[in-house]
């Protein structure tokens, strides 16, 4: 449903704005690479935007137009070199 994607992009939004301010509150940039809870929260915002945004547009870029020219639109089709003939 599409009320899952807008929420996960708004939480995708929000811990980034959070992450970025927390990033600008350090006095020095090179403090916030020794604090090991801001490291550990950065890894998790990277993996939410690459998960939220980058595989999305990844996929939309390049797999949708793979999928029309096969003439399907499921996930079926991006495993139809494997299938059994």
């Amino acid at each position: 449903p599409a009320i899952f994607q807008v929420v996960d992009n708004l939480f995708c939004v929000f811990f980034t704005f959070e992450i970025v301010t927390r990033f600008l509150a350090f006095r020095e940039s090179a403090f916030a690479l020794r604090d090991r809870w801001f490291l550990f929260d950065l890894c998790l915002v990277v993996c939410m935007i690459w998960e939220t945004w980058i595989s999305v547009a990844i996929y939309y870029l390049f797999l949708e137009t793979d999928l029309a020219s096969h003439g399907s639109s499921s996930t079926s089709a991006l495993f139809s070199p494997f299938q059994a003939r």
